[in-house]
């Protein structure tokens, strides 16, 4: 009994390594197949090396994988006959290299340095199909392949996708931009957040990540989040915009003067504090106030074309009424002429603010 069950493990030993070793082989035959250029036979070679138990999953595995199949996708365009072998090559061999530089396996160092000089041309044909799949509105898809691509940019050990365009922070805002479009909230703050934390200076991160809360029903949350855009950016003047727009759409501009109050007491030289909370009296139609405080942030800042336009702006505004008093006292020649004066003094007073503006190329075109 003894002596059956012996040679019946024995038998089990050589058979399972022997299956083992032809899955071995089947890596071996992939590579050899791939410098012949036969990329049918390497693909069929890794396919089955990827599904067998005995190889699936291994380094050694994603490695040849990534090396087959990003093959297939650089000569793709030169042969429909490869790039048909697999649509979806540029992916696998992403994929591919990215679970090889992963793992926790013991790697041959030629390998590991052939696979960080890879990731580049991997990352590349992805990338290119990601904008495709974007450009043609597959969001979802163009979203799959940015993050792959953004998983190889964690191993650009040897900076070189950095070189060729394709940072973290980069593909991250092709990944907002596709979660954006497929109206996925969760996911757009969660890149947003991430850009955010990767220190991304780029002020309009808030203002995105504002809307999304705004657009999911949490306007507290977004306007939490302008003000602490504002106090990153205290300068820019769009979450400035976006800020002073919320709170005139709810109607609590008592609110927002007293911010702008508050934030000129703290920096009383500070331009765009002035010329927003003149544009707030602006709005609200207390022309005086609005004058006051255009011309205040003129003074600080000769270069404020914004202030400049507005102020030749609200001259102009306040001609319609009178305008409209002229056209109803068309008899009365006297009250007449007295208002057509009123009226070319104010023109009077924009007419150099709007000319400096529009001069300045900073100004293009306001309604």
């Amino acid at each position: 009994m003894k002596k059956t069950l012996i040679t019946t493990l024995t038998l089990i030993a050589i058979l399972f390594s022997s299956d083992l070793s032809a899955q071995k082989h089947k890596l071996t035959d992939a590579w050899f197949a791939l410098k012949n250029n036969d990329y049918n036979r390497a693909k069929q070679s890794i396919d089955e090396a990827y599904e067998h138990e005995s190889t699936k999953g291994t380094a050694p595995m994603w490695y040849y994988r990534g090396l087959v199949y990003m093959q297939i996708a650089a000569n793709a365009d030169r042969d429909s006959a490869i790039g048909n072998l697999d649509t979806e090559a540029a992916f696998k061999s992403a994929e591919a290299f990215y679970f090889y530089l992963a793992s926790t396996e013991k790697k041959k160092k030629s390998e590991l340095y052939d696979a960080y000089e890879n990731i580049l041309y991997a990352g590349n044909f992805t990338l290119i199909r990601a904008n495709y799949f974007y450009e043609n509105e597959q969001y979802a898809t163009a979203l799959k392949y940015f993050e792959m691509v953004y998983n190889l940019t964690l191993y650009d050990n040897n900076q070189k996708m950095k070189e060729n365009g394709m940072t973290s922070n980069k593909i991250l805002l092709s990944m907002y931009s596709a979660a954006n479009e497929m109206k996925d909230k969760t996911a757009s703050l969660k890149y947003l957040n991430m850009l955010i934390d990767n220190k991304y200076e780029d002020p309009k991160l808030f203002i995105f990540k504002a809307y999304a809360y705004f657009d999911s029903g949490d306007s507290a949350k977004g306007i939490a989040t302008l003000s602490e855009g504002r106090e990153l950016y205290p300068n820019d003047k769009n979450i400035l915009t976006e800020e002073i727009n919320y709170y005139l759409d709810h109607g609590q501009t008592d609110k927002l003067l007293l911010k702008f109050n508050e934030a000129i007491e703290a920096e009383p030289d500070n331009d765009n504090y002035y010329y927003f909370r003149g544009t707030l009296f602006h709005q609200k139609k207390v022309f005086e106030l609005a004058e006051k405080d255009y011309l205040k942030a003129i003074e600080l800042n000769p270069g404020n074309m914004d202030a400049k336009y507005n102020l030749g702006a609200m001259y102009v505004e306040q001609t319609v009424p009178i305008i409209d008093k002229m056209n109803a006292n068309l008899t009365n020649f006297a009250l007449y002429e007295q208002l057509e004066r009123e009226k070319f003094a104010l023109y009077e007073k924009a007419l150099p603010f709007l000319e400096e503006s529009y001069q300045s190329g900073q100004i293009e075109s306001k309604k």
